[in-house]
């Protein structure tokens, strides 16, 4: 799914098909908040489609922007921003390559511009998205937000059907 798609349906969700309420920068900003709030609850739940990999070494390594924890226990120090190799071994040749290892971590996702795909690869989960964004578009326009805490209880409940035990996306 493009931005372009999942906008037509926020717009459509937030009664807003003729372009009046919001811009399109606004509805992005929406779905940018959206995607946070879906990422970080992927992370809570050990959900490995918001895994990525690092290659580590000895030298310490900058860590990606959207680093959030590492995804098991892997032997390396993280100091403020950087991760650095502890069982480093010299190689035996100067000519040799320095060695690493490669370090999984759970990342948040992206932001998204108008041009892009959405970062999820399953539909259910771009909808959950556009569902939460509607939900802060809604409380931008100042409509009747009485509705947010059941509607963001229904967000948590999609999320958490969509995402079963372990993590697995079902």
């Amino acid at each position: 799914m493009y931005v372009t798609e999942a906008l037509r349906d926020l717009r459509f969700k937030i009664h807003d098909e003729d372009i009046i309420e919001m811009t399109d920068d606004e509805l992005v900003n929406c779905l940018n908040e959206a995607l946070q709030y879906v990422s970080a609850f992927l992370i809570g739940r050990n959900c490995p489609i918001v895994v990525k990999d690092i290659e580590v070494s000895d030298e310490e390594t900058t860590l990606p922007e959207n680093f959030v924890k590492t995804a098991g226990i892997f032997p390396v120090k993280i100091t403020g921003n950087t991760m650095k190799w502890l069982e480093y071994e010299e190689p035996e040749e100067e000519t040799e390559e320095r060695p690493f290892i490669k370090v999984r971590y759970f990342a948040t996702c992206p932001a998204v511009t108008i041009n892009d795909e959405m970062p999820f690869a399953h539909d259910g989960l771009n909808q959950i998205v556009i569902k939460l964004a509607a939900i802060y578009c809604g409380n931008q326009l100042e409509s009747e937000i009485s509705q947010d805490k059941a509607l963001l209880d229904e967000v948590n409940a999609a999320l958490a059907s969509t995402v079963g035990m372990g993590g697995a996306v079902q």
